[in-house]
């Protein structure tokens, strides 16, 4: 896909698909839903966002292409907020509780001892050459 200039990003059974403009998101759609087609993956329709669009749910997060802002889902802003205040009227508290509010992959074990994972940012010449672009003109679709 990328030798075709398509940004795509999978993680397990989720795809982001991000295009310039409204054109170059449906030829990337269409691209991948080929390709997945091909290799003998199913195309989910209603779970599938099939139309460009600039603010999308993707992996729970809200991707705002229009402000260029990432925030949590009402229900997981929700069931944080639920958390913390359980945890509030806790003595002692568990790794597994504490993972459940600031997540379960930026927690190590070192020696005994929690430590902070922070995630790593791999860089792609094309992702940091779509960021330069306008962001106004940043479409996706997630299949």
């Amino acid at each position: 896909m990328r030798r075709k200039g398509h940004l795509n990003v999978g993680y397990i059974d989720d795809s982001y698909l991000q295009g310039d403009t409204v054109s170059e998101c449906n030829e990337n759609t269409t691209d991948t839903i080929d390709l997945f087609t091909r290799l003998g993956f199913i195309i989910h329709p209603i779970k599938s966002v099939l139309q460009p669009t600039q603010i999308l749910i993707f992996l729970g997060f809200v991707l705002n292409l229009v402000n260029m802002t990432v925030s949590l889902t009402p229900e997981k802003t929700k069931r944080i907020n639920d958390k913390c205040f359980e945890l509030l009227s806790e003595v002692n508290m568990t790794i597994h509780d504490l993972a459940e509010v600031i997540g379960p992959g930026l927690l190590i074990l070192r020696d005994g001892a929690i430590s902070h994972n922070r995630p790593q940012i791999a860089s792609d010449r094309t992702i940091h050459q779509k960021s330069r672009n306008s962001p106004k003109n940043a479409y996706n679709s997630q299949n």
